[in-house]
């Protein structure tokens, strides 16, 4: 699946952005909860995480390492738990001509063979969420970036969204 948004943020602030895995936290739908309950991290090649994830009723712990790290152009992560063993998402972030960003989400999975049609009949609706992730990120970065130009993010992810009112859908302590 893959995600496509133009950010109006320069690559360097983009990426400070993802590469702290409070943004989760942030760009999550209250319908699909994300967090790494460890706040204040950033990613680090050969590192691994815990994120977690809440849909309804249903919450799961997801373990995943960072397997690429390119300053201000992408970052790629392998996961290492079912049920996504396997799975890859790369985040890729390239300059426009304007100062802007174009920010390229891929996530790759094959399921188990007795998975698949499950998936399948869920795509559209993963894909709506994907969209929604990516368009919550776009926000956040863009109104931060406007309020604090090229210093957005420096300090963190809550420092910087707070001070515009921009609460977190999951709050610290989760």
């Amino acid at each position: 699946m893959e995600s496509a948004a133009v950010v109006n943020a320069p690559p360097e602030v983009v990426f400070r952005f993802y590469r702290c895995l409070d943004h989760l936290r942030f760009v999550c739908t209250p319908r699909r909860q994300e967090w790494c309950p460890n706040t204040g991290l950033t990613q680090e090649v050969g590192q691994e995480y815990e994120v977690r994830l809440r849909q309804g009723r249903h919450e799961i712990k997801l373990r995943f390492r960072t397997v690429r790290l390119v300053p201000h152009a992408m970052v790629e992560d392998e996961f290492l738990s079912w049920p996504l063993r396997g799975a890859r998402r790369t985040l890729r972030m390239t300059p426009q001509g304007d100062g802007a960003t174009e920010v390229v989400e891929i996530n790759h999975w094959e399921p188990p063979w007795f998975a698949r049609a499950a998936v399948k009949e869920r795509s559209e609706e993963q894909q709506h969420l994907f969209d929604r992730k990516l368009d919550n990120a776009k926000r956040i970065i863009e109104a931060v970036y406007q309020a604090r130009g090229a210093d957005a993010f420096r300090e963190g992810i809550f420092e910087d969204a707070s001070a515009l009112g921009i609460a977190p859908v999951v709050a610290p302590g989760e």
